[in-house]
Formats: C-alpha cells, sequence, structure tokens
C-alpha cells in the first residue's frame, strides 16, 4: 500500500500507532494511523491500515468537518426526496461536487482536502441550498 500524501505539506505519511497523536485517550491506542513529520495525521479504516484520506493538521480537520455536514445534509436530503439509496445519493452528490470543483470524481472526496478546498465545499452546498430554498419560496 503506498502511504498517504499529506495535504498541509504534500509529504508521504508514515503508519504508526495511534497513542502518537492521543497519548491521553487510551480508548484509541491500538489503532494504526498515518502521520506525517509535520504532525498531520489521518485514521484507518477500522481493523486495516487503509487510510480514511489524507493526512491533515488541525485547522483541515475542523474545515472537512463542516464540509461534511453541509455536503451530508445535501445527499440526506437527496435520499429521502428522490427515495434512492444512500450509495446513490452520494455518489450523486459526488458526481456534482467534482463537477463544481472541477476535479476527477475519483479524486473527489472531502477526506482528500485541505482547507481551503474543504471551506469551498461548504459555500458551494450552502449555496445549492439557499437557490433550493428560494426555488421553494417562489423567489
Amino acid at each position: 500500500m503506498k502511504a498517504p500524501r499529506c495535504v498541509e505539506c504534500r509529504n508521504h505519511a508514515r503508519l504508526a500507532e495511534s497513542q502518537a497523536v492521543y497519548p491521553f485517550a487510551p480508548q484509541y491506542w491500538g489503532r494504526p494511523i498515518w502521520l506525517c513529520r509535520c504532525g498531520a495525521y489521518v485514521g484507518c479504516h477500522p481493523g486495516t491500515n487503509k487510510p480514511l484520506g489524507n493526512p491533515a493538521g488541525k485547522e483541515a480537520r475542523a474545515a472537512r468537518q463542516d464540509a461534511h455536514a453541509a455536503f451530508d445534509d445535501l445527499w440526506r436530503r437527496k435520499m429521502v426526496r428522490d427515495k434512492c439509496s444512500k450509495t446513490k445519493a452520494r455518489r450523486a452528490g459526488y458526481a456534482w461536487l467534482a463537477d463544481q470543483l472541477a476535479i476527477h470524481p475519483d479524486k473527489c472526496h472531502i477526506s482528500m482536502m485541505n482547507a481551503d478546498q474543504a471551506r469551498l465545499v461548504v459555500k458551494l452546498c450552502n449555496g445549492l441550498k439557499r437557490s433550493s430554498n428560494n426555488e421553494k419560496a417562489g423567489t
């Protein structure tokens, strides 16, 4: 498996134990993480060494959380509105997002983004929500 690149410094991360990031949180110990020499990190899929995305620093992780909150609301609303599966709604959402960001769909995932990209996702999603609400209100 190729080591993921850090969104902060673009170096490859190394596989480490979570104690390196969470020394005072034993509930996280024993889980592998990908840790960059600049201090950025990302966890792994449960039971694997497969990264959940690209290592990120505090600012990018916070921006990604905001991006997920905005984006996840959109695809969940699509799922209800169109009565489609979670997978279909998320896939359509990421296809829309990739188009908006002018990036290849395979490279479009919030867990791969830096802070600026994640903040742009929030703006795009909030703009889409506003335009959708204005259409419903007849404006």
